[in-house]
């Protein structure tokens, strides 16, 4: 199995709206310019993507409130190509899924993320960025114009100092521990959420798919998946009441397999990549997606993968949005970390960055 956290997908802004009032600005206005640039990047650069396509599917006439309330969402943020689909037309698009009504957005996709990151490495080194794989930041020091930041390698604990007129900062899960090396009182905290999935394959005509399958999405709180109308749902979510889950979802690799994921689980600590291996873990799976994709058996299934994703945490409330900004103590620290759509907004990112300096 895995242990690192490949989603592949090319996400579009569909689950919140875009207004005043967003708590989540950078990723509404990231989200459907970078999706159309990781294809006309992946397209010249000769990384395989496909545009899957998305079905966030309701299996009754109460969800289907909510297609109604993403749809509109949707024209909001600009998502093209989305439409409302009948339990006639999903079955048309996908005749392995059972749903009353779906919203499909034609633009969703996959990309192979391991090949775009390297061609990003390769392009680096080729415009003169330097790589110190193998090393631990362990000291940083603000000088009168500059940083002097200590380094010590991972296998020989030997140490070094470079000077750096800015830091930016995008170490994930532990940019936490990074910026509090500057400032130990920052007032941001990182917190793992562990999430796994499992996969099979398609060998035969009733287990086959070719769009990323969503659930509709809920509100959470305390673990607990709350039931609430649409309306509700997004008060509690741009209140920050609960948090957003997009439920356990189909996604079609790049490999050609089908992964199911993410469950959340429970983890302890940023570095925690157990993987709590059972077959009620696997039956879990199996539940999740079994109203809307009969035909799955839990034979078919195996484990996948497990990650950590980072959930950002500003003077101990959620910071729900990307975090891409200069350090107030510090302006020449800059702050770029976030969770999904991060691999989607990889372009605009770099590019709301560039603007800082």
């Amino acid at each position: 199995m895995n242990i690192h956290n490949q989603q592949e997908i090319l996400w579009l802004y569909i689950v919140v709206p875009i207004n005043n009032n967003n708590i989540e600005p950078l990723k509404a206005e990231m989200c459907v310019p970078g999706n159309a640039k990781i294809y006309e990047f992946s397209k010249k650069h000769n990384i395989f993507y496909a545009k899957t396509g998305k079905l966030i599917i309701a299996e009754n006439e109460k969800e289907a409130e909510f297609i109604a309330g993403l749809y509109k969402r949707s024209l909001e943020n600009g998502v093209p190509g989305v439409e409302i689909l009948d339990k006639t037309d999903v079955k048309r698009l996908e005749p392995n899924i059972d749903a009353y009504c779906a919203l499909y957005a034609p633009e969703t996709g996959i990309v192979d993320s391991v090949e775009l990151a390297r061609k990003l490495y390769q392009l680096a080194e080729e415009n003169n960025a330097c790589f110190a794989f193998g090393n631990k930041v362990i000291a940083i020091e603000p000088m009168s114009d500059a940083f002097k930041v200590t380094l010590e390698t991972t296998d020989r604990h030997e140490t070094c100092e470079i000077m750096a007129n800015t830091i930016i900062n995008a170490a994930g899960l532990y940019f936490d521990e990074i910026t509090k090396l500057l400032d130990p009182d920052s007032p941001y905290e990182a917190k793992a959420s562990k999430n796994k999935w499992s996969i099979f394959e398609p060998v035969n005509d009733g287990l086959r798919i070719k769009t990323n399958i969503y659930p509709i999405p809920c509100a959470v709180s305390d673990i607990q998946k709350l039931d609430l109308s649409f309306t509700e749902y997004e008060r509690h979510i741009q209140e920050c009441i609960a948090i957003r889950s997009l439920g356990v979802h189909l996604t079609p690799t790049v490999q050609g397999a089908i992964s199911i994921g993410p469950m959340v689980i429970k983890g302890s600590g940023k570095d925690d990549f157990g993987l709590n291996d059972n077959s009620e873990s696997l039956q879990r799976f199996l539940c999740s997606v079994s109203s809307f994709f009969p035909n799955l058996a839990l034979d078919d299934i195996k484990s996948y993968q497990i990650g950590n994703q980072v959930k950002i945490l500003e003077k101990e409330r959620i910071h729900p949005d990307f975090l891409i900004k200069r350090y107030e103590k510090y302006p020449n620290f800059i702050n770029v970390v976030g969770d999904s759509p991060g691999l989607t907004c990889v372009f605009p990112i770099a590019g709301y960055v560039a603007k800082l300096f």
